[in-house]
């Protein structure tokens, strides 16, 4: 029998703008600490089939109207479906996002963490599509299972938006990306986090600055 990844259910479907208002929010704030010329990893970047990009609407799900919302959720499980056949290529909206967000900061380096290598050739094609000021020298892209390895790298601003509640142990998940952001960090993840993720961040010396958002080290 052919084993089921566990990071299958990792696949959702991101489309544009759906995290944009984070994203914005974060860069602001990292504005306003003076995080200047930031090492930046975006991990577990959202992606989505491009040919559903005209079908789905852009924005937060809370904008939309019914109609759109239902819309969106059988488009999602079409969506699923054919991905799941990895005939198609994909299109990541999260990562130029942030990469425009970010650019007053002027970032000395992008990283990109996942697990399947078609998702990082997705980045890397979205990159050389767009007309965002990234040279090929400030990317880089890595494929590899954050949570059953270690890394001895760690960033100023880490972003890992609506993934962590995702793998097989969340708790565990979020303590290793805890470890990947540098003193004086910041760590974004979505604006609807579980209570038990601000106490566990909390417990590592993290304080919420926004719904969502973490400084690692003292106010």
């Amino acid at each position: 029998m052919k084993s089921v990844s566990p990071y299958r259910k990792l696949r959702t479907t991101t489309w544009h703008k759906r995290n944009s208002q984070q994203i914005s929010l974060a860069a602001r704030i990292a504005y306003d600490l003076q995080i200047e010329e930031p090492d930046v990893i975006d991990i577990w970047p959202g992606w989505m089939i491009p040919l559903f990009n005209q079908f789905i609407p852009s924005g937060e799900r809370d904008e939309w109207s019914r109609v759109q919302s239902f819309l969106c959720k059988n488009m999602q499980m079409l969506e699923s479906l054919m991905r799941k056949t990895d005939l198609f290529p994909l299109q990541c909206f999260e990562f130029l996002e942030l990469v425009w967000a970010l650019e007053k900061l002027r970032p000395k380096s992008f990283t990109v963490i996942d697990v399947e290598k078609k998702v990082l050739q997705g980045v890397l094609e979205s990159v050389k599509k767009s007309k965002l000021a990234i040279s090929m020298e400030q990317l880089h892209l890595v494929q590899k299972d954050i949570t059953r390895s270690s890394l001895a790298i760690k960033w100023n601003i880490l972003f890992c938006i609506n993934m962590i509640q995702r793998t097989p142990s969340p708790e565990n998940t979020l303590l290793k990306v805890a470890e990947l952001v540098q003193d004086e960090g910041l760590l974004v993840l979505q604006k609807k986090c579980a209570r038990s993720v601000s106490e566990i961040l909390t417990d590592q010396w993290f304080n919420e600055i926004e719904k969502g958002i973490f400084k690692n080290g003292s106010l």
